[in-house]
């Protein structure tokens, strides 16, 4: 793979990342609109995503870990089981600690990554990706959290 390509987001990743981004966006806006029980029902489903999708990027990293060999050590099974961890966490709290949870967790996860992606564990486009996902995704969960303020 040329250094070129290396840069470049394969369209499959970017389409089905950005349509990853379609719960965070619309239950953030949803959450802005609404108000009572229903936007207690809103936040939950926000909260509950926020935490599958920083298992998948924990889960990233186990698949690291599989597929080299000279990455299955501890510091990467253990990046790749605390994100779990943190978004179960973030469901057993209060709405406002759980979001600030998801908030500095994907932050967190993204600074993994970058460190990640400068040892060549990961593509430049995966890193390119990361930063437009984590970007949306924090930015809804902090609309969403003026909405329950």
């Amino acid at each position: 793979m040329t250094e070129q390509n290396n840069a470049v987001i394969p369209v499959p990743a970017l389409i089905l990342g950005l349509a990853g981004l379609i719960p965070f966006v619309g239950l953030a806006i949803f959450s802005i609109s609404v108000d009572g029980l229903i936007r207690s029902e809103v936040i939950f489903a926000l909260i509950a995503y926020g935490a599958v999708i920083l298992s998948f990027l924990g889960g990233v990293h186990w698949g690291v870990a599989l597929g080299l060999p000279e990455h299955l050590n501890w510091p990467r099974l253990i990046v790749s089981v605390v994100p779990s961890l943190l978004g179960w966490t973030a469901l057993l709290i209060a709405d406002y600690q759980a979001m600030t949870l998801l908030i500095l967790s994907l932050i967190a996860m993204l600074v993994v990554d970058i460190a990640a992606a400068r040892r060549a564990v990961f593509p430049r486009w995966y890193l390119r990706l990361r930063w437009i996902l984590t970007a949306v995704a924090c930015v809804s969960l902090v609309a969403a959290l003026v909405a329950i303020r």
